[in-house]
């Protein structure tokens, strides 16, 4: 093989090699410079918006600086609910009358991060002077959240609302009478999420009307209340 010969395949692996290198070199720069946008910051919390290419998985960490942090959105998806919630009323009347009330409802349902939706069933206790009140019903629960429930975002509110229907009954002395019962109510909702991503304690400022048919008889009643529940999401 002539000198020329080796100068010619040494030059053409030189050129294959260098081609291959800059395709490398071009490959990681393309990689590393996709950008993400830092959307909101509160505390050591963070909102960031990722291209759709490189977009996270929940609980996945992150590499910033050489150093390996947790990412922003903290594990569990918040995909579905479970929970409850409980009010305790004492109403007192003229005439030294008072009225205690006890109200339980239990929720599975679906976030949709700005939305909240399911499926509940209530139990509700009321006593009285000579007069005892129980109602049992299901219904369903929508929430429209002002700030989206995703994972790492520790407040969540907005507007909820709650509809059921099921059966009363009602007993004065040894008379009982039957009947059934449509409940509505609204108002304003906030979720907190102190004991980690997956555990919220929530509070309901909500204005309700009741309508109860007992045979023939029918009644009316509306008011204001509060709420306060324990809901898990996962």
């Amino acid at each position: 093989m002539t000198f020329n010969s080796i100068f010619k395949v040494a030059r053409t692996q030189f050129v294959l090699t260098s081609v291959v290198f800059l395709l490398v070199v071009v490959g990681s720069v393309e990689a590393v410079a996709q950008q993400a946008k830092v959307v909101k910051v509160q505390g050591r919390r963070a909102i960031v918006q990722f291209p759709d290419e490189a977009r996270p998985t929940v609980g996945q960490t992150l590499e910033l600086g050489g150093k390996a942090v947790s990412s922003s959105g903290g594990s569990g998806s918040r995909e579905q609910i479970i929970g409850g919630a409980a009010s305790l009323d004492s109403i007192s009347s003229g005439g030294g009358s008072s009225t205690s009330s006890l109200s339980v409802e239990g929720r599975y349902g679906w976030n949709k991060e700005i939305m909240e939706y399911g499926g509940l069933a209530v139990l509700h206790y009321s006593s009285s002077a000579g007069s005892s009140a129980r109602h049992m019903g299901i219904g369903g629960f929508f929430d429209f959240n002002l700030v989206p429930n995703v994972a790492g975002t520790e407040f969540v509110y907005g507007a909820g609302a709650v509809a059921s229907y099921g059966s009363t009954s009602t007993a004065v002395g040894a008379a009982e009478t039957t009947g059934s019962i449509m409940a509505f109510e609204g108002g304003a909702q906030v979720k907190w999420f102190p004991l980690g991503n997956s555990v919220a304690i929530r509070g309901d400022a909500i204005y309700k009307y009741e309508s109860i048919s007992r045979g023939a008889v029918s009644g009316s009643s509306s008011g204001l209340g509060a709420k306060i529940g324990f809901y898990v999401y996962f």
